[in-house]
């Protein structure tokens, strides 16, 4: 391959638009799910937003088919506004494409060590987070009922070595004599993950599989037949390598705040690990009439809990959306201030914030009350 990069900025262009068309009804301006602006003050009228969804079709072809460092830039300007306007974008997925056409908007040819270190700060982080009782004793065994008959107390066993193995297998990329075994355990990873995801396996959260697809090709290119490249070997002088080194630092670093919760447990690369919080909205039967009646599909039962119904959140934007929420709080208060808009009295409407630690569960509950007290 003469010119890796330009081969990575395409594959990386090709499953964003693929990522986009999948899940189209998130970048939609008009829909029933809310949108969650990062700011109320955030708003662009539906005619903008539609602009700037066409404008984003427009320019993912043109930096296909004529690769531009202008082009790039716009790009991934566009992209920015977009998920400005929706925190719900926020998937993991499209921060990291988005973090993978950065350095073109500076660079015709960036190194390669940088798309190399993403990858292996994706697989370390990922391990990381998963070092947790939750998906030690639930995640990771559930994961492997689902299509096979593992007996529980050996996948709770088993389970123990995932986050072991992706934290190898991030440090195994970046040795010449570790590098070709970390390869092939890295593409283990994502044909299970595939295998897990297909029809055979949960059959839920489709979106992703292009993304462990692109994972697979961007670990081909950067790492097969490719000696790892410290893209930080050289002092950097110049724009095109200094922004680049700043958001790898930014990349590897920040995502130790998301212990204290100040980084988002996506940007994170806090996946599947059993330690995202889970939203519902309980309303009491006499009130439910006030919302669409296409809410009864997502109502769900929590053990304990009785009297009225509780909606699923995250199932509703699975279904209308296609992604999951981000687990952050600060979404299910902006999420929850649509529900309080239906006028229900305050007595009636409650909303709940779920989490796990091991199998002890953690149930913090919010009112509208609470919602206006935060706007303030």
């Amino acid at each position: 391959m003469k010119n890796k990069q330009l081969l990575l900025a395409k594959l990386t262009i090709a499953f964003l638009a693929l990522g986009v068309l999948l899940s189209y009804k998130l970048w939609l301006p008009s829909r029933e799910f809310p949108l969650v602006p990062v700011l109320p003050s955030v708003y662009f009228p539906p005619m903008v937003s539609i602009s700037l969804l066409i404008a984003l079709g427009l320019l993912l072809i043109v930096a296909f088919i004529k690769p531009k460092q202008l082009i790039f830039c716009a790009l991934v300007f566009v992209l920015l506004l977009l998920a400005l306007q929706d925190q719900i974008r926020w998937q993991p997925w499209v921060y990291h494409y988005l973090l993978f056409l950065l350095p073109f908007c500076f660079s015709k040819k960036p190194k390669i060590g940088y798309f190399q270190v993403m990858l292996v700060g994706i697989y370390f982080w990922g391990g990381v987070h998963k070092i947790n009782a939750t998906f030690f004793q639930e995640v990771f065994p559930d994961f492997l009922l689902q299509f096979t008959a593992f007996d529980k107390q050996l996948a709770t066993k088993l389970a123990y070595t995932i986050p072991v193995f992706e934290i190898i297998i991030a440090f195994g990329l970046i040795f010449q004599k570790t590098k070709k075994w970390a390869f092939f355990g890295a593409i283990a990873i994502h044909v299970f993950i595939l295998g897990y995801l297909s029809p055979l396996g949960s059959g839920q959260n489709s979106i992703i599989i292009p993304w462990n697809i692109a994972m697979l090709c961007f670990l081909y290119i950067c790492f097969y037949r490719t000696a790892f490249q410290n893209p930080f070997s050289n002092p950097a002088q110049n724009l095109d390598a200094i922004v680049p080194q700043i958001v790898i630092i930014g990349f590897l670093v920040l995502p130790i705040l998301n212990f204290w919760d100040k980084w988002d447990h996506y940007l994170s690369f806090n996946l599947y690990s059993g330690k995202n919080k889970l939203f519902y909205v309980a309303v009491e039967e006499n009130q439910q009439d006030k919302l669409s009646e296409k809410m009864t599909q997502f109502y769900v039962e929590l053990p304990g809990l009785e009297g009225g119904e509780l909606i699923d959140v995250n199932k509703w934007s699975m279904n209308e959306l296609n992604v999951p929420i981000p687990p952050e709080s600060r979404i299910y208060t902006s999420i929850a201030a649509y529900f309080c808009a239906f006028d229900i009295p305050n007595n009636q409407l409650m909303f709940l914030e779920v989490s796990k630690s091991g199998m002890k569960e953690t149930m913090q509950t919010f009112s509208c009350e609470d919602v206006e007290k935060e706007k303030r």
